[in-house]
């Protein structure tokens, strides 16, 4: 990068503290949150460029909602919405069906970029395995990644010893 004025300067130990908020309220089958996770905005400055860092709120919703008759199944809608000054509100909305308390299954559609989709099967009551994907279909976004293909193996430390729960773990 030998000439690049963007890089001349080194940025990289220059001390810029931040600080959050957030509330999160959750219920058996409900949760609400709202996040605020950087309230300072600092100023980002190289010897090329001038940015300050922008406000971002997130606010977080979802629930369990039996179907009735279908004990065995349960419906388990999200939301998010991301509020970024300057920016386009962003949506992520997400819908998974829940099966005997042991699978899932669902889809996720993301505001102007991107669908996808997740299984999950609870293999313990402390052990979950899982894969998901999504697709980017914004012009920009799937120019340089036509998506993403992750595995994951979740591990609940605290359950392992406890009394059996009356109701699993949804969130």
């Amino acid at each position: 990068m030998a000439g690049d004025v963007a890089f001349a300067e080194d940025e990289s130990s220059r001390f810029l503290p931040n600080v959050g908020a957030g509330l999160y309220l959750s219920s058996q089958g409900f949760y609400f949150g709202l996040s605020a996770p950087r309230l300072l905005k600092n100023n980002l400055r190289t010897n090329a460029t001038s940015r300050e860092e922008s406000l971002t709120y997130h606010v977080i919703t979802g629930g369990v909602i039996p179907m009735g008759d279908l004990s065995n199944i349960k419906l388990n809608p999200a939301a998010m919405v991301q509020v970024e000054s300057g920016s386009p509100v962003a949506m992520h909305l997400i819908m998974n069906v829940i099966i005997k308390d042991k699978f899932e299954v669902g889809g996720m559609w993301r505001s102007g970029d991107a669908v996808g989709g997740i299984i999950g099967w609870n293999i313990l009551p402390s052990l979950k395995l899982g894969y998901s994907f999504d697709y980017s279909y914004g012009f920009q976004s799937f120019t340089y990644n036509g998506g993403s293909h992750e595995a994951f193996l979740r591990f609940d430390w605290f359950k392992r010893n406890r009394i059996p729960a009356v109701t699993p773990r949804y969130f």
